[in-house]
């Protein structure tokens, strides 16, 4: 018994070989057997299989990777656009309306223009509004038209108001034979 402690404890040359037997064993049951091309038929060697992609298993993958990569960049650059709308301010035209409504005392005027930060203050230079003022009806009922437009190129209109407005104290209007501009 206490022999064979010894033995197990001790490395002899005969637990050694019997080790490597068991591990090129082990390797050779995991191993493909292929038989060499220039070999005897019966010749065989072992040759490791590593579990590897194939290159179209590759490509696929880095195809979905880049799928998933440019929706999510075209989400991000949607969320940046509508970041950059809302950092500019919105604009209307009845801010000009509400100043020609606070006069008791209209005049027919056409092309009147101005700078929206007349009104507003600085954050909206840039936005110009035009205004017409005519008379519609021999009563004093004027009709006013605003445009507010950008400074972008090309000018487009971001606002359109028309207003109707009834002030019995203005003067007479080209309906009752008074200015005319």
């Amino acid at each position: 018994m206490k022999i064979r402690r010894a033995n197990r404890v001790g490395t002899s040359r005969c637990d050694v070989t019997a080790r490597i037997a068991r591990g090129i064993f082990a390797l050779q049951r995991h191993a493909t057997l292929v038989a060499p091309l220039n070999a005897a038929p019966t010749a065989q060697r072992a040759v490791l299989t590593v579990a590897a992609f194939t290159l179209m298993e590759v490509m696929i993958a880095i195809a979905v990777f880049c799928i998933g990569v440019f929706a999510i960049l075209g989400l991000v650059a949607s969320v940046m656009r509508g970041a950059r709308l809302l950092d500019k301010p919105m604009v209307d035209a009845s801010v000009v309306a509400s100043e020609i409504a606070q006069t008791n005392k209209l005049v027919e005027i056409q092309g009147t223009s101005g700078d929206l930060s007349e009104f507003l203050g600085n954050n909206y230079k840039g936005y110009e509004y035009v205004y017409e003022i005519d008379e519609v009806e021999s009563n004093h009922l004027y009709h006013a038209q605003i445009a507010v437009t950008s400074d972008a190129p090309g000018k487009p209109v971001v606002s359109k108001m028309d207003i109707l407005l009834f002030r019995p104290l203005s003067p007479p209007g080209s309906l009752d034979f008074g200015y005319h501009p």
